[in-house]
């Protein structure tokens, strides 16, 4: 990402502030403090409204490598060239090439932005790490780390499936729009993604399907859509904050995350069936003012769950279009869970009547 498309960002965000405020005038924001981001580690800025006082802090993500045809890059002259694995395969696309397992029989594999005869890698092949077991594809089976070069913009479907012995993955900062479907589903000892990657809009169907050694929700500031059953089954994964920018969820797009507790579904409309399904740790949820249908079975059996943090009011909760099987437990009738909805205007009970605040 440019120096130009992270400031574009931060404007977003600013404006975000502005509204979500409720502040009446518009904020004049100096800058107090900033530290500008480089290839590889974020930066920050804090700026004060000269009008209000309003105290505005904000991340500048890392604005991910610019390797040239060399595998070296323009800005910070990391070689990519000296770590980039041999014998991987490349195939040739509209606008650069697409690459796959070839022949190498590595570990710990390095994707470069450029392959050797200098065509641009824009994508990881569908399929192309692929290993539904050792006996059929034993190189892919061995795979135990992976480094994508940022210039690198999409993972295809099935590209890293049933890599068992897959344990951490450095993604591209900038680069990446899109992770497809299945892309890392049973990857059963995938620990960690290895750095925020602000690109990624569009993480897909069964994405990280069973990852039970995952433990943290990859860091994808800017996600605007969420396939379903995308996190469904990982089962180390405490916290879940999808940011600001998601609006479209698939179902049960956390079933079965039983270590769960937090979750933070950004600016959705709608929170899908079986969403949470089996979330059994689930404590606290935070929902958008946006919010205007719960499905069936969205938090069944969620038999921890404490508080529900609503963007809007009471009236405006109460609009929503629930589902009447929305919240299901296995509880006996006379030992309910007892939750609260918290808006901004006062607290409800898990009926949806006024209660005192808690």
């Amino acid at each position: 990402m440019k120096k130009g498309m992270y400031l574009l960002a931060v404007v977003l965000i600013a404006a975000m502030a502005v509204g979500l405020g409720g502040c009446k005038h518009q904020h004049d924001y100096v800058v107090l403090d900033e530290q500008e981001p480089t290839c590889v580690k974020d930066g920050y800025r804090k700026s004060r409204c000269s009008g209000c006082g309003d105290v505005l802090e904000e991340t500048l993500y890392a604005l991910g490598h610019d390797y040239n045809i060399y595998n070296v890059c323009t800005r910070c002259d990391d070689d990519l060239a000296s770590r980039m694995t041999m014998g991987l395969s490349y195939e040739d696309a509209e606008d650069g090439c697409y690459v796959s397992i070839g022949t190498t029989k590595v570990k710990d594999v390095v994707v470069p932005a450029y392959s050797t005869d200098g065509k641009r890698v824009v994508g990881v092949r569908d399929e192309g790490f692929f290993s539904p077991d050792g006996d059929v594809r034993p190189n892919a089976a061995a795979i135990e780390s992976v480094e994508l070069a940022d210039g690198i913009e999409s993972i295809g479907t099935r590209a890293f499936y049933g890599c068992t012995n897959l344990k951490t993955v450095r993604l591209p900062r900038a680069s990446l729009k899109t992770v497809g479907d299945l892309a890392f589903s049973g990857c059963t000892a995938l620990k960690s993604l290895g750095n925020t990657s602000s690109g990624v809009e569009i993480v897909g169907k069964n994405a990280f399907a069973g990852c039970t050694s995952l433990t943290s929700l990859p860091a994808f500031p800017y996600l605007r859509t969420v396939g379903e059953y995308a996190f469904t089954g990982c089962t180390g994964i405490e916290n879940a904050n999808l940011g600001p920018y998601t609006q479209t969820l698939g179902n049960g797009v956390f079933a079965d995350c039983s270590a769960l507790r937090f979750a933070s579904l950004g600016s959705s409309a709608t929170i899908p069936e079986d969403a949470f399904q089996n979330c059994t740790a689930l404590e606290d949820v935070s929902l958008s003012v946006s919010l205007k249908e719960i499905c069936p079975s969205a938090f069944s059996f969620c038999n921890a769950l404490k508080s529900i943090r609503f963007g809007g009011s009471m009236a405006e909760w109460k609009a929503v279009k629930k589902a009447n099987d929305w919240f299901l437990t296995d509880r006996e009738p006379t030992d309910y869970v007892d939750f609260y909805i918290y808006c901004t205007d006062g607290t409800l009970d898990h009926n949806g009547y006024e209660a005192p605040a808690n």
